[in-house]
C-alpha cells in the first residue's frame, strides 16, 4: 500500500481520536530534563459541535548543550517550535479534514576541536565555559530548519465501499547558517505535491479487497547558497496497488501486487567549488506479497509473510558532490545507481494468557543492488578541513536477524518485560559485513504497579539495557565494545477530582551516568584516524526527566 521506500516496512502514525460530541476539552504538557536543560510544553484544544470537529495545539521546547559522562559538547542545544490544527466533518457518510501544521527548529552544531590537554576549544583555542555550555542561544555555525504542511484527509462511503484519500502539500527549508549576517552556507528548499486514494470494497464472503494510486511531486531548489551539496531537480513518482484478504475462523490469508514508477530529474550547475552535470533516471518495477496468518487457539497463533520491495535511489545518493556537515564527511553520489530490489520472508510465533506474553520471531531479506556509504581512506580538503571522502555504491546483500519477547505477570501488579534483538547483515557480493549496522540488543524491565487510593496508573520500574559489542563491521569501520545503561522510572494520575486528575512522572536514563558509544555515532573513535580531533565524544550521560500532563473540559 506505501510502494517505493518501505522497503523495511512502515510507520503508520494515527491521528487522535475527535471529541466526544458536544464538548470542548484539552490537555497540558510540561517536562523538563536534566541533561541538557531540556524545558517543554504543549496545549491542545478540541471540540466537536454535531459533528464539526476542530483542533488545535501549540508546542516549544528549548535545550542547551548535552553533556557526556565527561564533558559537554558545545552548543548542541536546540529550539523548536510546533502549531498544529485540524477542521473537518465527521457525519453518517464519513469525515473529511483539513490539517495544517508549521514547524520550525534550531539546531546548533559543532566542528570538535581540542587542544593539547584534550578539551573541546573555540576557534581561538578557548576551551568553552559552563555559562556558555549552558547558553540557550544557540552559536554559529547552526541549522534553520521549516516545515509546512497541509493535507486534506477524508474517508467517504461510496458504493458498498469506502474511499479513503489524502491530498498534501508541504514546503520544506533547510538552511545551514556559518555566520550572522550571511546567506546561508547551504540552503535547501522543496516543495511537494502528493496525493493517495485507496478504495476498500465491501467485505462478501470473508473476502476484502482495497485497490489504491499515489504519486508525488517535488521540486526542489537547492543551489542558491554559498555552498551546495546536491543539484536542483524534479522528482515524480506513480504507484497503484492491488491488495486482498481472506478470512476464515482460524486462518487469515492476504495478498497484494504493486507497480511504481519513478523519475528524477537532476539539474545541471557549474561553479569554481561544485559541479554538476544534469541527468535523468527513470524507475519502476512491479512487487508483490502473500501473508498468512493462523490461531491454533485463543493462546497461540502463527504469522508468516513474502514478498518483494522496491527503493528508488534518492537524490542524495545519486547526485551529492559536497561537504554534509552533519556527518563531517565529503559525500560523492552516482548517477548510475540502479534501484534496490528486495525479496524478503519473515515468521513469527506469539502466545499469551493471563501470565505470560511471549513471541518469537526471524526475518530474512535479500537485496539486490543495496545502496550504503563507503570510503576507501581517500580525504578531501575543504576550507582548510580535511573530510574523509565517502562513495554511494551498492552491492547485492542478505539481511537476517531475530527478535524475541518475554513478558512475565505472575500477579496483576507485577510485570517483567524482556527483549531481545538482532540484526546480521553480510554484503553477498564482497563476502564481509555490511556497515552501519547497530549491535545486539537485550532490554529487561521489571515494573510494579500497586493499587494506591486516590490514584490510578500508578508504576514504578527498573530497566537495564543491553548493548553487545559490534564486531560485524565493513573494512573501514572500527567494532564496537558492549555497554550496559541502567534506567527507572515512577509515575502516578492522581484524581483531584470526580471530572478531574493530573499525571505526573520522573523518568531516568542511564543513572550510572556509563561512557558509552553507541556504534552508529557519528563521534566515536576510528572513524578515520585516532589523530582526528573529531573523534572521541560520548554518547549522552545521566539525565533525568521531570514530566506532567493535565487534561482538561471546558465543555461537557
Amino acid at each position: 500500500m506505501y510502494g517505493s521506500d518501505a522497503l523495511g516496512g512502515v510507520i503508520n502514525i494515527l491521528d487522535a481520536l475527535p471529541a466526544p460530541e458536544g464538548t470542548l476539552k484539552g490537555e497540558f504538557l510540561s517536562n523538563y530534563a536534566t541533561n541538557n536543560g531540556l524545558t517543554g510544553s504543549s496545549l491542545m484544544l478540541q471540540g466537536n459541535e454535531n459533528g464539526f470537529v476542530y483542533r488545535a495545539r501549540g508546542s516549544y521546547k528549548n535545550a542547551y548543550s548535552y553533556k557526556t559522562p565527561t564533558e559537554y559538547v558545545p552548543n548542541s542545544g536546540y529550539n523548536e517550535t510546533n502549531f498544529e490544527g485540524q477542521i473537518g466533518l465527521n457525519k453518517k457518510w464519513g469525515y473529511a479534514h483539513l490539517d495544517a501544521s508549521s514547524f520550525r527548529t534550531n539546531i546548533g552544531f559543532y566542528d570538535p576541536v581540542r587542544n593539547d590537554a584534550g578539551q573541546l576549544v573555540d576557534e581561538e583555542g578557548n576551551p568553552f565555559t559552563d555559562a556558555q555550555n549552558k547558553d540557550r542561544t544557540l552559536a554559529y555555525p547552526k541549522q534553520d530548519v521549516r516545515h509546512y504542511k497541509i493535507a486534506l484527509n477524508s474517508n467517504i462511503l461510496l458504493g458498498d465501499g469506502s474511499l479513503k484519500a489524502t491530498l498534501g502539500y508541504q514546503h520544506n527549508l533547510r538552511r545551514e547558517l556559518g555566520a550572522p549576517n550571511e546567506d546561508p552556507s547551504l540552503f535547501l528548499n522543496s516543495y511537494t505535491y502528493s496525493y493517495d486514494l485507496k478504495y476498500s470494497f465491501k467485505e462478501f464472503n470473508g473476502w476484502a479487497p482495497v485497490a489504491g494510486i499515489s504519486g508525488e511531486f517535488m521540486h526542489s531548489i537547492n543551489t542558491t547558497g554559498l555552498e551546495q551539496l546536491v543539484p536542483d531537480f524534479d522528482s515524480q513518482a506513480f504507484g497503484g496497488f492491488v491488495f486482498i484478504k481472506k478470512t476464515w475462523d482460524n486462518d487469515t490469508f492476504n495478498a497484494g501486487a504493486r507497480f511504481d514508477y519513478r523519475k528524477m530529474t537532476g539539474k545541471e550547475f557549474h561553479s569554481d567549488e561544485t559541479n554538476f552535470n544534469a541527468f535523468t533516471n527513470k524507475f519502476s518495477h512491479v512487487t508483490g506479497a502473500l501473508g498468512y496468518t493462523h490461531e491454533f487457539n485463543d493462546a497461540f497463533s502463527f504469522k508468516a509473510n513474502a514478498g518483494s520491495a522496491f527503493r528508488a535511489p534518492n537524490i542524495a545518493e545519486l547526485s551529492s558532490n559536497g561537504v554534509h556537515e552533519g556527518v563531517f564527511r565529503y559525500e560523492v553520489g552516482n548517477p548510475n545507481l540502479k534501484p534496490e530490489q528486495s525479496f524478503q520472508f519473515d515468521a513469527s510465533f506469539d502466545y499469551e494468557n493471563q501470565y505470560v506474553n511471549a513471541s518469537l520471531g526471524g526475518f530474512a531479506n535479500y537485496i539486490n543492488n543495496y545502496i550504503y556509504y563507503n570510503t576507501n581512506g581517500q580525504t578531501k580538503t575543504v576550507d582548510g578541513r580535511e573530510y574523509p571522502v565517502y562513495d554511494f555504491v551498492q552491492d547485492n546483500a542478505f539481511l537476517r536477524g531475530i527478535e524475541a519477547s518475554l513478558t512475565l505477570h505472575p500477579v496483576r501488579y507485577i510485570h517483567f518485560d524482556n527483549s531481545f534483538s538482532y540484526t546480521r547483515a553480510t554484503n553477498r557480493t564482497t563476502k564481509g559485513s555490511l556497515p552501519f549496522i547497530p549491535a545486539a540488543t537485550l532490554r529487561n524491565e521489571l515494573r510494579f504497579e500497586p493499587n494506591i487510593a486516590g490514584t490510578s496508573h500508578s508504576y514504578i520500574s527498573v530497566g537495564i539495557d543491553n548493548f553487545f559489542k559490534q564486531t560485524k563491521i565493513d573494512s573501514f569501520e572500527t567494532p564496537t565494545s558492549g555497554y550496559t545503561l541502567l534506567n527507572a522510572s515512577v509515575g502516578t494520575t492522581l484524581k483531584l477530582s470526580k471530572n478531574q486528575d493530573i499525571t505526573l512522572y520522573v523518568a531516568g536514563k542511564n543513572l550510572l551516568n556509563k561512557a558509552y558509544y553507541d556504534h552508529l555515532s557519528r563521534f566515536k573513535p576510528g572513524r578515520l584516524s585516532d589523530e582526528d580531533p573529531t573523534l572521541g565524544i560520548y554518547n549522552q550521560g545521566r539525565n533525568i526527566t521531570f514530566g506532567v500532563n493535565i487534561p482538561f473540559t471546558l465543555k461537557k
